[in-house]
């Protein structure tokens, strides 16, 4: 989420610090949205997950082969499937959870929607989605084409699929392509922390996007 060029205040004690008195999030809710489910699809798993340390069965999917090489090399997650995340090879109903971590934007729109259609269907629990608020220019780097954006997506419409949704990295206009705090850096990335405060629950400011919904049919 952040440049180069910021990676050393990030890392800084004082930005430590700070994160102590207003911890970021994002790591919250999502130890809260993996609570209970004991197995799970990391969709666009990449090299580095977030759920890589979390407990329980987790399946690691991408399309592409290096970042798969890498996962397995640091044993990210139990299981590994190369494919696209689009159309997910699994059974109806075959694992708690489905979480697609800043995925969907890499898709065109149309495939998006169906992803959304097959995690419903696979997930017996919930599925989550994050997402940047709206366009976000971003093109290939390090050498994967897939790292580019191909869509956009708004809170509205994922509430209108049923989702609950939460506001993550503060204000939108406080960062630019590829997530990166506008200049000054320091300066934005303190503001972005602090508006989360406000964007928390009004999704519509932020620049990203926690999607939750459960998928539990009702006996």
């Amino acid at each position: 989420m952040y440049g180069p060029t910021t990676e050393k205040f990030v890392r800084s004690r004082i930005f430590r610090l700070y994160r102590k008195i207003l911890p970021d999030p994002y790591n919250r809710l999502l130890i809260a949205a993996i609570r209970g489910c004991r197995s799970l699809i990391d969709v666009g798993c990449g090299s580095a997950s977030p759920l890589a340390i979390r407990r329980g069965w987790k399946i690691g999917l991408d399309i592409w082969p290096q970042s798969l090489r890498l996962a397995k090399q640091r044993l990210t997650h139990d299981e590994y499937v190369r494919a696209t995340a689009a159309a997910l090879p699994f059974r109806e109903k075959s694992v708690d959870g489905v979480f697609c971590l800043d995925v969907l934007e890499h898709l065109p729109k149309e495939l998006g929607l169906f992803l959304i259609s097959e995690a419903e269907r696979v997930a017996t629990e919930k599925v989550i989605i994050l997402t940047p608020n709206g366009w976000l220019r971003q093109d290939e780097y390090n050498g994967n084409p897939c790292q580019q954006h191909l869509s956009s997506w708004s809170w509205s419409e994922l509430k209108q699929r049923g989702y609950a949704i939460i506001g993550l990295r503060g204000f939108r206009a406080l960062r630019r392509e590829r997530g990166v705090a506008r200049s000054p850096a320091p300066l934005s990335i303190i503001l972005s922390s602090f508006s989360e405060l406000i964007a928390f629950n009004r999704p519509w400011l932020a620049f990203q996007l926690f999607c939750e919904k459960s998928v539990r049919k009702v006996k």
